[in-house]
């Protein structure tokens, strides 16, 4: 067998094989508690599902430069990828009983699509930089910068429109959008509807457009739709300097494209100094649109009739997407507990609040110190 086929086949059944261990509890305990329970249960093995998506590629990639040494690394990580994919539609499946094979491998598709623009762009202007501050860095880097400001300013749009992400709204969500923001005296430039397993709305901050995924639209009545469009309106109107801030966040990559000149003038540990960057600027910008999430979730309560409408939106959301009322403690997240954001505005649960669930499934631990020990015998060899 190949490269390609042995890896995407073990990867497919290491991914189906974790995601089913790690499911065990939620299987055997969630029967009949109350669905903030039921989604504590599951946090840990949808948490471990994302990080061992990325260990098991890594463990594959590293195994394959043990066993065969000097051998392309493409195919194996391609098969990898892929493999590893596949194996976690039995897991969101069982989550979302209602989704077909086909609506998930489109989705799959297009979302792997983008992100393999994204990576493309990024690594291909990384590798391309020469190993010197020349006129050619700077304008490779001043493509890479017109890219990005390119891609905030609506090109990304068109993107997520040509993969199918994005489609024209139905009259109902026009119609909606129409009168909150009338009523809010705020300009959208466009709303859309886009294809995913989740229940969201987002705000496109830097182009104006808001969009509404389809599992939300299907299960919110209008009251609740409004409500979340004003919170979405809410992060039109925010300021000159959050705007700015959005704007700009994405050129936390532009460390990593300088990384080859950065060492070969100053020396590979160099490079240190602006990871650290590139991993502190993502950090800081989520504390800050943490207060922005705040903002809205006041505009929203203050612009229906009554908060507990939004207040119910919010819980609808979070119940059918199986998320926790309380997440783990411990990461800067973008977005409040849902339990104290329905506190916020005036509709504090009747339930208690709930504990926090575990932050992963110990299959992740396992599979990281097998990841972990590969890395350390392929960098030792």
């Amino acid at each position: 067998m190949t490269a390609f086929g042995c890896s995407l086949l073990i990867a497919a059944l290491l991914a189906y094989c974790l995601n089913w261990l790690a499911l065990l509890p939620w299987r055997k305990a969630s029967a009949g508690l109350f669905w903030t329970e039921r989604a504590a249960l599951l946090y840990p093995a949808r948490a471990s599902s994302a990080l061992n998506f990325w260990l098991i590629i890594m463990s594959l990639l590293c195994a394959r430069l043990i066993f065969h040494p000097g051998s392309s690394p493409i195919p194996p990580a391609i098969g990898s990828l892929l493999g590893a994919l596949g194996g976690t539609y039995p897991m969101t499946r069982e989550i979302y009983p209602d989704l077909t094979f086909r609506v998930w491998l489109q989705i799959v598709a297009s979302q792997l699509a983008l992100g393999a623009l994204g990576v493309l762009v990024i690594g291909g202007f990384a590798l391309a930089m020469p190993g010197d501050f020349g006129w050619v860095t700077w304008l490779l880097l001043c493509l890479f910068l017109l890219i990005h400001f390119a891609v905030r300013l609506g090109l990304g749009i068109r993107l997520m429109r040509w993969l199918r992400i994005l489609r024209k709204p139905p009259e109902r969500l026009t119609r909606i959008v129409g009168e909150v923001a009338g009523d809010m005296g705020v300009s959208v430039r466009a709303t859309w509807v886009m294809r995913s397993v989740a229940s969201n709305a987002m705000a496109f901050t830097t182009t104006r457009d808001l969009a509404f995924t389809d599992r939300f639209l299907e299960q919110h009545p209008d009251d609740e739709v409004r409500a979340v469009c004003a919170h979405e309106l809410g992060h039109l109107t925010e300021g000159r300097w959050i705007l700015a801030a959005r704007f700009t966040g994405g050129l936390w990559a532009i460390p990593l494209v300088l990384a080859r000149p950065i060492s070969a003038r100053y020396g590979f540990e160099a490079v240190a100094i602006p990871a650290l960057v590139a991993w502190l600027i993502p950090l800081l910008l989520k504390r800050l649109f943490r207060g922005m999430e705040v903002r809205a979730d006041g505009i929203a309560a203050a612009k229906v009739p009554d908060s507990i409408v939004y207040a119910r939106a919010l819980e609808r959301m979070y119940r059918n997407n199986q998320m926790p009322a309380v997440m783990p403690s411990g990461r800067t997240r973008v977005h409040p507990d849902l339990y104290d954001r329905m506190t916020a505005v005036g509709a504090k649960p009747e339930y208690p609040r709930p504990l926090p669930p575990k932050s992963r499934s110990w299959t992740s631990w396992l599979l990281g110190t097998v990841a972990a020990v590969l890395a350390i015998v392929v960098y030792m060899s």
